[in-house]
């Protein structure tokens, strides 16, 4: 007698193996995605710190002897100020 073979019985064990170890094979999915990544940047960081005749150039900027001067004049928080004192004609809102 023939056996008849249906495609029932042929894809019925191979979902049953993949729906008994589906989070088994997600997690090494994400696993080896992660890893591989992780590997190429590495290799990325590695590749870009050996570069050679890298040379940094050096900015020296140099300030205008006005803004030295006016920084200079600037009090410092620990000193005294004179008694802050409102413009003539205007009036405080905050007072009572």
């Amino acid at each position: 007698m023939k056996k008849s073979v249906s495609l029932h019985s042929i894809i019925h064990p191979i979902a049953t193996f993949f729906s008994r170890y589906h989070v088994v094979f997600f997690s090494i999915i994400v696993i080896g995605c992660l890893s591989t990544a992780l590997v190429l940047l590495m290799q990325t960081l590695n590749i870009s710190a050996s570069e050679t005749g890298y040379a940094a150039k050096n900015n020296y900027t140099s300030f205008d002897q006005a803004t030295i001067k006016d920084i200079n004049t600037l009090k410092k928080s620990s000193e005294q100020s004179s008694e802050f004192a409102m413009p003539a004609g205007r009036t405080n809102p905050f007072f009572e």
